[in-house]
């Protein structure tokens, strides 16, 4: 919805009532409380992986698509988010997605394993992708 930057802020914040806040007392499930008294094993605010691969890595489904048969990668780049990575696992198969950025370039790597009715978009460009490995090099990307 156009607030990317603020989702990530919120993400990565360090502070109390965060979830580096959790990861920084030893946490390796969520809190079921921010403070973290109660359950340490809670799908509570498991939600933020929704946002960690359809919006960071940008997997999602075509809107009125079902079972993952039409797929697009649209990946919201964010300032200061330089290397992300990560697949998810679809009835056709696995979709997985690398974005590394420097000066120069964004490349962006999707790698589908099997074949898919799959396509990237960034900005007004539309790729489309086949089985195995599709490197997509972007011109150095300002925010």
């Amino acid at each position: 919805r156009g607030n990317a930057l603020i989702a990530y802020r919120l993400l990565t914040n360090e502070h109390l009532g965060s979830f580096y806040n959790m990861k920084k007392h030893g946490a390796t499930t969520l809190w079921e409380i921010w403070q973290g008294y109660r359950s340490h094993s809670h799908p509570m605010f498991g939600a933020v992986v929704r946002y960690l691969f359809q919006y960071l890595l940008g997997i999602r489904q075509r809107e009125g698509s079902a079972g993952f048969e039409q797929i697009v990668i649209q990946p919201c780049f964010v300032a200061g988010l330089n290397r992300l990575k990560g697949h998810i696992t679809t009835p056709k198969g696995m979709v997985a997605v690398s974005i590394q950025k420097n000066d120069i370039e964004t490349m962006v790597e999707i790698t589908l394993e099997n074949e898919m009715d799959a396509f990237f978009l960034f900005e007004a460009q539309k790729f489309e992708l086949h089985k195995g490995l599709n490197r997509i090099p972007l011109q150095k990307i300002v925010y």
